[in-house]
């Protein structure tokens, strides 16, 4: 969070935490940068804990964070082969929606 606000009804919480296994998934495949360059062993990652994002300035529900941070693994762990309208559709779904209800502006 670059300045402590609310974020409630926003896919912020998602995508921080996409970009976090991304950071994750290229720690452990191409190393660390250590100043401005790529350390040249990969992080040997064997451990990862997530607060709960969103929920302290940010006024997320834990659920609604929990849902959003999820959906986030579940998309890191099933990439799809292509990307193509029906796997973005996917993602708007899973994220800006709650039981049918729109929870995500």
């Amino acid at each position: 969070m670059r300045l402590p606000g609310s974020i409630e009804g926003t896919a912020n919480v998602y995508s921080a935490t996409w970009a976090s296994f991304i950071a994750i998934f290229r720690a452990a495949q191409i190393g660390v940068s250590q100043g401005g360059r790529v350390d040249s062993s990969p992080a040997d990652i064997k451990t990862v804990v997530f607060p709960a994002m969103g929920c302290g300035y940010g006024r997320v529900r834990y659920s609604e964070s929990a849902r959003q941070m999820a959906a986030a693994y579940v998309h890191f762990l099933e990439p799809p082969l292509r990307l193509d309208r029906d796997h973005a559709a996917r993602i708007e779904r899973d994220v800006t929606y709650r039981d049918d209800k729109i929870v995500v502006r």
